[in-house]
């Protein structure tokens, strides 16, 4: 949950690979079937995409090899929560698992210590130990030739008590908030692309 910054109107706070692009309406828990010619039942409808930004966002392409690189540091996407509150749905801006409401946000640094509460892992964490990462962005199709790229991405090591499994993100968790251990600080979003976090 996010306070917009033009008009300081509720709204909720995802990946753009999550949400798509604006005027997408989104649904949570889940879409309900929908037939075509049918109309979808939009009770679990939160609203519609209001604004986006990520590697399909960029128009000036970085030539790297014999490609061109469409690279953005970030991918997210602000869902407006109209249709929810229509719907009489309550909104609650904490995170589950006792991690609380985000107080605000900081940069992320080499060696802060992390954790997020994904859908799919949990409470997981560990530690940043790179803020240089170039990740293929591998949604959406770039024009011929082109590649969509993440850049400055953070890597994060695990920390054995924090991540039982050896696995910190599943597709399923992007659009977790990334905090500082021992603080509700957030320093990012998890993005999950094809297999690989990329926390944004």
């Amino acid at each position: 949950m996010v306070l917009r910054n033009d008009d300081n109107s509720l709204a909720a706070l995802t990946c753009h690979h999550v949400a798509s692009g604006t005027g997408s309406r989104v649904f949570q828990p889940t879409a309900p079937p929908m037939p075509i010619g049918s109309t979808p039942d939009l009770t679990d409808s939160l609203g519609h995409v209001i604004t986006f930004d990520s590697p399909m966002t960029q128009a000036i392409p970085t030539p790297v090899g014999g490609e061109l690189w469409l690279g953005r540091q970030v991918d997210a996407a602000v869902i407006a929560l109209d249709e929810a509150a229509q719907h009489g749905r309550t909104f609650s801006n904490g995170i589950t698992d006792g991690f609380g409401p985000v107080a605000q946000t900081v940069a992320p640094a080499v060696k802060m210590f992390v954790r997020k509460r994904g859908s799919q892992t949990g409470p997981t964490g560990g530690q940043i130990v790179g803020m240089a990462s170039v990740v293929w962005w591998q949604w959406g199709s770039p024009p011929d030739g082109h590649r969509y790229v993440m850049t400055n991405q953070f890597e994060i090591f695990f920390n054995p008590p924090e991540w039982p499994d050896g696995i910190i993100s599943r597709g399923g968790d992007s659009g977790s908030v990334v905090l500082r251990s021992g603080t509700n600080e957030a320093v990012g979003l998890a993005s999950h692309l094809a297999g690989r976090p990329s926390p944004t």
